[in-house]
C-alpha cells in the first residue's frame, strides 16, 4: 500500500479455507486453547477487555478494516492491544524473508503500518521493537 507500507497478497493467491484448515492441522492445537480461532474455536469471545494479546494472528487476516473494528470494540477505553508480527523490511530483502514463504501468511507490516492503524482506528503506538512486537492504547 502506498499510503501505509503494508503489503497484501492478492487474493488469487490466497490458500482455499480448506487447503488452510489442512495447514492448520499441521499445528500443535490443544483444548486448552481459549482464544479464537476460526477453524477449531469459532465461537468468538463477548465481553470487553483490559488487554487484547494477538500472538501470529494480523499475517493471517484477510480482511483487516473489519477484524481492527471487531478487535477494537472487544478492548476497554485505555486499554491495550498487543500484537505479535514479523515486520517487512522492503530495503533489506523482501524477497528472501523467510516469514513470506508460508502460505497462510497474506499481509505483512511495518512500523509504518502500525502508525496508519492506529491513527485510522484510535490507537495510540505505546512501544514497538520495530522487529515483531508492538503495543497500542484505545484512545
Amino acid at each position: 500500500c502506498p499510503h501505509c507500507d503494508l503489503i497484501f497478497v492478492p487474493e488469487s493467491h490466497h490458500l482455499q479455507p480448506d487447503e488452510e484448515l489442512a495447514r492448520y492441522r499441521l499445528h500443535r492445537n490443544t483444548l486448552s486453547n481459549d482464544g479464537y480461532d476460526p477453524f477449531f474455536f469459532p465461537a468468538f469471545p463477548e465481553g470487553s477487555y483490559d488487554l487484547v494479546i494477538s500472538t501470529e494472528v494480523f499475517e493471517h487476516l484477510r480482511e483487516i478494516r473489519v477484524e481492527l473494528q471487531r478487535i477494537r470494540k472487544l478492548i476497554k477505553s485505555g486499554g491495550y492491544l498487543a500484537v505479535m508480527t514479523s515486520m517487512h523490511d522492503v530495503v533489506n530483502d523482501f524477497e528472501n524473508w523467510w516469514y513470506k514463504n508460508d502460505p497462510t501468511h497474506i499481509c505483512f507490516f511495518d512500523a509504518h503500518t502500525f502508525e496508519w492503524l492506529a491513527k485510522e482506528f484510535g490507537f495510540e503506538i505505546v512501544y514497538n521493537d520495530n522487529k515483531n512486537f508492538i503495543i497500542l492504547n484505545k484512545k
